[in-house]
This record gives C-alpha cells, structure tokens and sequence, in this order.
C-alpha cells in the first residue's frame, strides 16, 4: 500500500505519478476505471493577513508515507467499491503556483472517486504531520497553525486557516531535514 504515497523535495514529475496511480490499479481489473479525479493545491498569493511569495512545507517522509497509507485503506475499506488511489507530496520552498499537493483517485464510476478524493485531502489535512510556513512580500515568515496530531487531545479536531501568530515557535534547528528555507 505504500507505493501509492509519494514524498518528494523537488517539482512534481507528472509522468511519476501517472505511473504511481497505475500501480495502485491492481484493485481494478485493468480497463475498469471509468472516471478518476485529481486534485492539486497549489501555493497561492494571498492569506488573510499577508501578501505570500513563497510556502515552506516540512515534515518527516516516512511518517508522511505510514499516515497517508492508512488513510488510503480506511478510505478504500470505507467506499465499498474499488478505488484505485495515489497522493503525492512535495516538501521544501515552493513558489506561489507550485503544486504541494496531488491526489488522484479512480473508480468504476464518478461519484465514488470524487468521495474518495475529498476524504482523502480532509484526512490529510486533520492527521498528516505536515507543516507549513508562510513567506510573506514583507520579508516576514509566520509558520501557520493547523491540526492537533495527538488523539488524545482535549480539543479534538482543530483546523484553522489563519496563521497561529507569533505564540508558534519554528521548528528546532535542522528540522527542514536539508531541504527548506526559502530565501
């Protein structure tokens, strides 16, 4: 199952994930897929406080791989179809227009691969240990606030698209694992 779960530092190589997707096709018989949706997120400009030039993305691959995974078996175990299923991440500074982010799924028929897509990204976003850190115009970086990982947090599910301020400190010294900072 974790072949269809990619973690890379550099531009996504489309060819690579067309080719990650079809390995995930033994579910389907081949020839079977008749609808698949992909989603990309890409960098953009604006948040709600700063004008942004560049996203640094940071967390640790393996783990990113063994949580997407999961992800991808609850989600196939849960549709009660065949899902053919590939995410690809990309970590490290990106520009504004840089794809972060793909999800491709598959089906016999639409609906279940549009549903499958979006839990896919929402389980994403709620347990993938993925930060994010926003590069503003102004030279500011503001790492930016997100899930609470830990099932036994009080709070439960959090997810705020705001950034968190200035109480978030930066992850510790060598956590870009070689690959961040935007410059």
């Amino acid at each position: 199952m974790s072949d269809v779960v990619s973690v890379v530092h550099e531009p996504f190589d489309f060819g690579a994930i067309d080719e990650l997707f079809s390995s995930s096709e033994p579910l389907l018989p081949p020839g079977e897929i008749g609808a698949f949706v992909e989603f990309r997120g890409v960098v953009r400009r604006t948040s709600p406080e700063r004008t942004v030039v560049a996203m640094t993305y940071d967390g640790h691959p393996a783990l990113i791989r063994r949580v997407l995974g999961e992800v991808i078996a609850e989600v196939r175990a849960r549709a009660g179809v065949a899902l053919a299923c590939a995410v690809a991440v990309r970590l490290g500074c990106l520009k504004v227009g840089e794809a972060s982010l793909v999800i491709r799924t598959g089906s016999r028929h639409r609906p279940p691969a549009y549903a499958a897509n979006l839990e896919i990204l929402e389980a994403l976003k709620a347990r993938a240990p993925i930060w994010k850190c926003e590069h503003a115009a102004d030279g500011s970086r503001v790492w930016l606030d997100g899930c609470c990982l830990r099932s036994d947090h009080v709070g439960g599910h959090r997810h705020a698209h705001a950034p968190a301020g200035n109480d978030l400190p930066p992850p510790p010294a060598g956590h870009s694992h070689g690959h961040g900072g935007c410059t």
